[in-house]
């Protein structure tokens, strides 16, 4: 059997997703074991660091390491190629959706994807770690590390300490495995066996399929909810307060009746929003050297042409140098 390697990051990491204190199985995977499992955004350091420890890993389990990460399942891969993937699979599904007339669930997969896509990709190394057993649980309290003892301590803790956005440090056992179907591949696996939990990090909600009320409504914020025509005439008053709306670009609103226009909307036609991914001068270990993420085109009217978009805070690659790592 193949040794298990201990590895525990040197610098605090992001809890993305989290199950440290409840078991849970993947959706729609019925002989699915339930874990406690945790999802983390590594740094660039412990990033950079993980990467011989996979290796040694794997080496251990098949007798050497075939120098290309992408011939393994690796339980830390690049935010970028992490972020990738998720992509992927979600246009493929959302592409089964369509093709059965399902265009709004196809849109909200794509949505959330979209949304743990730009998350994976402000971090150097996404790691994925289990366990069938509890995990030690710690807090660091003025400068002490507290256990975390007993049931009731532990699922408060879930809620308190340990949820999506967290800021932890997690340690783990790293320990390769043969693929037990042709198909399948060679690889390393993630045991988790510790969390501390070092401060409270900004909530995340990365598994909503649709955008908060905030973020659909955020241009309304400075609007008055006062009506100017509340004190309006009304019934047989010579008003019009309908108007026609013609939403061809910018189109001013049409007046219909005699007497004054106190209505008139003004049309205004909203468009769609394209994004497109793509590395160029990565290695194989998904450090990008340069990233492009295409162009946003915005129609709203008239049409604008953003440049290049990138995540906000985001990392931003490793070394174009690298050939394989």
């Amino acid at each position: 059997m193949a040794e298990k390697i201990k590895f525990v990051c040197e610098e605090p990491a992001v809890l993305l997703f989290s199950s440290i204190t409840q078991k849970s199985a993947p959706k729609g995977v019925q002989t699915a074991e339930p874990k406690y499992s945790g999802t983390f955004g590594l740094t660039k350091h412990d990033w950079d660091r993980i990467i011989p420890v996979m290796v040694q890993a794997i080496t251990s389990e098949m007798g050497q390491f075939s120098g290309n990460p992408n011939d393994y399942y690796l339980a830390c891969m690049s935010g970028n190629n992490a972020a990738n993937r998720v992509m992927q699979k979600a246009e493929y599904d959302a592409g089964i959706l369509r093709s059965k007339g399902e265009n709004d669930k196809a849109f909200q997969l794509v949505e959330k994807a979209t949304k743990r896509a730009d998350e994976y990709r402000k971090h150097a190394g996404i790691l994925s770690a289990s366990s069938k057993y509890d995990i030690e649980l710690a807090r660091l309290e003025g400068g002490a590390i507290k256990d975390i003892i007993g049931d009731a301590a532990r699922a408060q803790a879930g809620k308190d300490f340990f949820y999506s956005g967290g800021i932890v440090v997690p340690s783990i056992a790293l320990q390769g495995f043969r693929r037990k179907k042709l198909e399948d591949r060679d690889g390393v696996t993630a045991y988790l066996q510790n969390c501390l939990y070092i401060r409270k990090g900004p909530k995340l909600d990365l598994g909503g399929g649709t955008a908060s009320n905030g973020e659909v409504f955020s241009g309304f914020q400075n609007y008055s909810d006062y009506d100017p025509l509340a004190n309006a005439p009304g019934g047989g008053d010579n008003w019009n307060t309908g108007g026609q709306s013609q939403g061809n670009g910018q189109g001013a609103g049409q007046s219909q009746g005699a007497g004054s226009n106190a209505g008139g909307n003004q049309g205004q036609g909203s468009g769609s929003t394209t994004q497109s991914h793509s590395n160029q001068g990565g290695d194989a270990w998904g450090n990008a050297g340069q990233q492009n993420n295409g162009g946003q085109q915005q129609n709203n009217g008239q049409g604008q042409q953003g440049g290049g978009y990138q995540p906000q805070g985001g990392y931003q690659g490793g070394s174009t140098q690298d050939a394989q790592w």
